[in-house]
């Protein structure tokens, strides 16, 4: 009968202890750098990477470009942020990153040039003017 117990509570132990993690993916060693670099090379082998990398959880830092509210499926509002994600002197000035945002934050967020620290899914790459974007899902948004 004691077997039973002990059996019982190391399960419970062990349930409490995965019912206890924050639940959130690890962040992924992904530079976007290395992103972009693979998007400007070869087309096989950017098929072949994006298709790694999408649902990976990445922390990166960009500058606001604009956050506004959209009609998504069955025009229900949504929020989006455009980031851009170039060094200083490197690109144009345009997004590299749309992120999917809580509406409530569209406000607060549209600063253009404001610097930006995020976490965010990534759900997969839209075409965008001479290139591609990649479409996020914010996780956490660094103040």
């Amino acid at each position: 009968m004691r077997s039973v117990y002990a059996t019982a509570a190391a399960m419970v132990a062990v349930l409490g202890v995965t019912a206890c993690g924050d639940g959130e993916p690890e962040v992924a060693d992904i530079p976007y750098d290395q992103v972009r670099a693979a998007m400007e090379g070869d087309a096989a082998a950017w098929r072949s990477y994006s298709s790694e990398i999408k649902g990976k959880t990445v922390r990166w830092t960009g500058r606001m470009v604009r956050a506004e509210r959209v009609r998504g499926d069955d025009y229900v509002e949504e929020g989006e942020a455009y980031i851009d994600m170039d060094a200083d002197g490197q690109g144009s000035p345009a997004p590299d990153v749309v992120l999917q945002i809580p509406v409530s934050q569209v406000d607060a967020l549209n600063t253009p040039e404001r610097p930006v620290t995020f976490r965010a899914t990534i759900l997969g790459f839209v075409p965008a003017e001479g290139g591609q974007m990649i479409e996020m899902n914010l996780k956490e948004l660094a103040e």
